[in-house]
């Protein structure tokens, strides 16, 4: 059995229409999807959507993936929490 992927460079897209979307963004059914390396799926806009609609979005996940990556976006979150509000007030 022969390996689908043993010609195909790194960085290179199967369908070339797909290399105006940000990495990790594929078509879906009816929406572009943007797959992050830590699993999931985040629906972007519908396929008729102008690209850059598409890149917007995609920039926005990116962001909030990465400030809940580190420290200062987790410190962050809980000073914004419910339970800091409650413990604050005590």
């Amino acid at each position: 059995m022969q390996c689908i992927f043993a010609n195909t460079p790194a960085g290179k897209r199967k369908n070339s229409a797909d290399s105006i979307y940000p990495p990790r963004v594929y078509r879906g059914k009816s929406k572009c999807e943007f797959q992050p390396a830590t699993g999931g799926a985040v629906q972007l806009y519908p396929l008729d959507s102008p690209v850059s609609l598409i890149w917007a979005k995609y920039e926005a996940a990116l962001k909030s993936i990465q400030e809940k990556a580190n420290l200062s976006g987790l410190i962050d979150q809980f000073f914004e929490s419910a339970d800091y509000a409650h413990l604050a007030f005590i």
